[in-house]
Protein backbone atom coordinates (compact mmCIF):
# COMPACT_ATOMS: atom_id res chain seq x y z
CA UNK A 1 0.00 0.00 0.00
CA UNK A 2 1.09 3.56 -0.63
CA UNK A 3 0.90 4.44 3.08
CA UNK A 4 3.85 2.19 3.91
CA UNK A 5 6.35 3.73 1.49
CA UNK A 6 8.79 6.53 2.10
CA UNK A 7 7.29 9.91 2.86
CA UNK A 8 8.78 11.64 -0.19
CA UNK A 9 7.16 9.13 -2.56
CA UNK A 10 3.80 9.40 -0.81
CA UNK A 11 3.99 13.22 -0.92
CA UNK A 12 4.88 13.19 -4.62
CA UNK A 13 1.94 10.89 -5.34
CA UNK A 14 -0.42 13.09 -3.31
CA UNK A 15 0.75 16.20 -5.16
CA UNK A 16 -0.35 14.64 -8.47
CA UNK A 17 -3.78 14.04 -6.98
CA UNK A 18 -4.25 17.79 -6.43
CA UNK A 19 -2.88 19.69 -9.44
CA UNK A 20 -1.94 23.19 -8.32
CA UNK A 21 -3.39 25.02 -11.30
CA UNK A 22 -6.60 23.00 -11.49
CA UNK A 23 -6.01 22.36 -15.21
CA UNK A 24 -3.25 19.78 -15.13
CA UNK A 25 -4.43 16.18 -15.41
CA UNK A 26 -4.84 14.39 -12.12
CA UNK A 27 -3.18 11.02 -11.67
CA UNK A 28 -5.55 8.09 -11.36
CA UNK A 29 -5.35 5.23 -8.89
CA UNK A 30 -6.69 1.80 -9.87
CA UNK A 31 -6.64 -0.87 -7.16
CA UNK A 32 -7.24 -4.62 -7.36
CA UNK A 33 -6.93 -6.16 -3.92
CA UNK A 34 -8.12 -9.08 -1.83
CA UNK A 35 -9.28 -7.04 1.15
CA UNK A 36 -10.10 -3.38 1.61
CA UNK A 37 -7.09 -1.21 2.40
CA UNK A 38 -6.65 2.51 2.99
CA UNK A 39 -5.08 2.75 -0.45
CA UNK A 40 -8.10 0.98 -1.96
CA UNK A 41 -10.46 3.28 -0.10
CA UNK A 42 -8.76 6.28 -1.76
CA UNK A 43 -8.76 4.73 -5.24
CA UNK A 44 -10.57 6.20 -8.22
CA UNK A 45 -11.39 2.63 -9.26
CA UNK A 46 -11.26 -0.40 -6.97
CA UNK A 47 -12.29 -4.01 -7.43
CA UNK A 48 -11.84 -7.01 -5.14
CA UNK A 49 -9.61 -9.74 -6.53
CA UNK A 50 -8.27 -12.86 -4.85
CA UNK A 51 -4.48 -12.86 -4.50
CA UNK A 52 -4.23 -16.09 -6.49
CA UNK A 53 -5.84 -14.38 -9.52
CA UNK A 54 -3.52 -11.35 -9.66
CA UNK A 55 -0.81 -12.92 -11.83
CA UNK A 56 -3.25 -14.25 -14.44
CA UNK A 57 -4.96 -10.89 -14.61
CA UNK A 58 -1.67 -8.98 -14.90
CA UNK A 59 -0.48 -11.26 -17.70
CA UNK A 60 -3.84 -10.72 -19.44
CA UNK A 61 -3.29 -6.95 -19.17
CA UNK A 62 0.19 -7.43 -20.67
CA UNK A 63 -1.27 -9.38 -23.60
CA UNK A 64 -3.95 -6.74 -24.18
CA UNK A 65 -1.38 -3.94 -24.04
CA UNK A 66 0.85 -5.73 -26.53
CA UNK A 67 -2.11 -6.33 -28.87
CA UNK A 68 -2.75 -2.57 -28.70
CA UNK A 69 0.72 -1.39 -29.61
CA UNK A 70 2.81 -1.64 -26.43
CA UNK A 71 6.09 -3.44 -27.08
CA UNK A 72 7.16 -6.46 -25.10
CA UNK A 73 10.65 -6.37 -23.57
CA UNK A 74 13.44 -7.73 -25.73
CA UNK A 75 13.36 -11.52 -25.80
CA UNK A 76 9.72 -11.86 -24.70
CA UNK A 77 7.41 -13.24 -27.35
CA UNK A 78 3.65 -12.84 -27.75
CA UNK A 79 3.24 -16.63 -27.62
CA UNK A 80 4.16 -16.50 -23.93
CA UNK A 81 0.98 -14.52 -23.27
CA UNK A 82 -1.36 -16.58 -25.49
CA UNK A 83 -3.13 -18.34 -22.58
CA UNK A 84 -4.13 -15.02 -21.00
CA UNK A 85 -7.11 -13.64 -22.93
CA UNK A 86 -8.37 -10.52 -21.16
CA UNK A 87 -12.10 -11.21 -21.55
CA UNK A 88 -11.76 -14.83 -20.40
CA UNK A 89 -9.57 -13.97 -17.41
CA UNK A 90 -11.91 -11.11 -16.48
CA UNK A 91 -14.93 -13.39 -16.43
CA UNK A 92 -13.01 -16.06 -14.48
CA UNK A 93 -12.16 -13.38 -11.89
CA UNK A 94 -15.70 -12.01 -11.71
CA UNK A 95 -14.68 -8.70 -13.29
CA UNK A 96 -16.09 -6.79 -16.21
CA UNK A 97 -13.99 -7.09 -19.38
CA UNK A 98 -15.01 -3.50 -20.19
CA UNK A 99 -13.63 -2.29 -16.85
CA UNK A 100 -10.34 -4.14 -17.43
CA UNK A 101 -10.00 -2.75 -20.93
CA UNK A 102 -10.47 0.74 -19.46
CA UNK A 103 -7.72 0.01 -16.94
CA UNK A 104 -5.40 -1.27 -19.68
CA UNK A 105 -6.15 1.72 -21.90
CA UNK A 106 -5.43 4.09 -19.00
CA UNK A 107 -2.08 2.34 -18.44
CA UNK A 108 -1.28 2.47 -22.16
CA UNK A 109 -2.04 6.18 -22.52
CA UNK A 110 -0.03 6.88 -19.36
CA UNK A 111 3.05 4.89 -20.42
CA UNK A 112 6.18 6.42 -18.96
CA UNK A 113 4.14 7.86 -16.10
CA UNK A 114 2.32 4.73 -14.94
CA UNK A 115 3.44 2.33 -12.24
CA UNK A 116 2.16 -1.13 -11.33
CA UNK A 117 2.63 -2.11 -7.68
CA UNK A 118 2.31 -5.64 -6.35
CA UNK A 119 1.81 -6.14 -2.64
CA UNK A 120 4.38 -8.04 -0.57
CA UNK A 121 1.94 -10.84 0.32
CA UNK A 122 1.20 -11.71 -3.32
CA UNK A 123 2.65 -14.85 -4.93
CA UNK A 124 5.95 -14.62 -6.83
CA UNK A 125 4.11 -14.96 -10.15
CA UNK A 126 2.24 -11.72 -9.43
CA UNK A 127 5.53 -9.91 -8.84
CA UNK A 128 6.93 -11.24 -12.13
CA UNK A 129 3.78 -10.09 -13.93
CA UNK A 130 4.02 -6.64 -12.31
CA UNK A 131 7.66 -6.40 -13.35
CA UNK A 132 6.70 -7.29 -16.94
CA UNK A 133 3.96 -4.62 -16.98
CA UNK A 134 6.34 -1.98 -15.61
CA UNK A 135 8.92 -2.87 -18.27
CA UNK A 136 6.28 -2.60 -20.99
CA UNK A 137 5.06 0.75 -19.63
CA UNK A 138 8.55 2.26 -19.48
CA UNK A 139 8.41 2.71 -15.71
CA UNK A 140 12.11 1.95 -15.19
CA UNK A 141 14.01 5.10 -14.30
CA UNK A 142 10.85 7.21 -14.35
CA UNK A 143 8.21 6.00 -11.93
CA UNK A 144 10.28 3.02 -10.78
CA UNK A 145 13.79 3.47 -9.46
CA UNK A 146 16.42 1.03 -10.59
CA UNK A 147 18.11 -1.13 -7.97
CA UNK A 148 21.70 -0.21 -7.09
CA UNK A 149 24.46 -1.92 -9.06
CA UNK A 150 24.99 -5.47 -7.87
CA UNK A 151 21.46 -5.87 -6.52
CA UNK A 152 19.50 -8.97 -7.45
CA UNK A 153 17.05 -8.18 -10.28
CA UNK A 154 13.37 -8.53 -9.48
CA UNK A 155 12.73 -10.76 -12.45
CA UNK A 156 14.75 -11.94 -15.39
CA UNK A 157 13.32 -12.85 -18.75
CA UNK A 158 14.02 -16.49 -17.87
CA UNK A 159 11.91 -16.07 -14.72
CA UNK A 160 9.06 -14.57 -16.73
CA UNK A 161 9.21 -17.50 -19.19
CA UNK A 162 9.30 -20.04 -16.35
CA UNK A 163 6.27 -18.51 -14.62
CA UNK A 164 4.29 -18.27 -17.85
CA UNK A 165 5.16 -21.88 -18.67
CA UNK A 166 3.88 -23.07 -15.29
CA UNK A 167 0.66 -21.06 -15.61
CA UNK A 168 -0.21 -22.06 -19.21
Amino acid sequence: PLGTGDRAAVSAFAAQRRPADGRAPMSRLWVLEGGMSLTGAKADERRPLTPTAVARLAFALARYLHEHGVALPTGATPSLLEPFDLATVARDCGLSPTWLRALADDLRTSAGEALVLTGPALPAEAHVAGHLLNAMLGAGGRTLERAPAGATPLATLAAVRAVLGRMA
